[in-house]
């Protein structure tokens, strides 16, 4: 995933992307750099996961945009979460529904 290696610096070494319904679900595997690896392997896995905390929070506006220019569809929702002891993230974006009304202004 491009976005992901233009703001990490590098990107996963594989990446599916899911599309069921009003969900798009991307898997990230083998994603963080040799430096959140050696943190990890010395017992600071709680401070990579709080640098992957700040790095999802950047990364949310671009990958929203992302989605909604693929999907055509606006994001209603987006979380993302990494397992360092695996190197596994997710990234899950929940669409408006396509019969969705626009709520009424009060």
């Amino acid at each position: 995933m491009q976005l992901v290696k233009d703001i990490v610096g590098r990107g996963p070494v594989r990446a599916h992307t899911y599309l069921a319904d009003d969900l798009v679900v991307t898997v990230l595997e083998k994603c963080m750099t040799q430096s959140e690896r050696t943190l990890v392997a010395a017992g600071q896995s709680d401070q990579v996961k709080q640098l992957r905390l700040h790095i999802q929070e950047a990364f949310a506006k671009p990958a929203v945009n992302l989605v909604e220019r693929a999907t055509g569809k606006r994001v209603v929702s987006f979380m993302s979460d990494h397992d360092v002891a695996g190197d596994v993230a997710v990234e899950v974006f929940v669409l408006e529904p396509v019969d969705a009304q626009p709520e009424p202004i009060a």
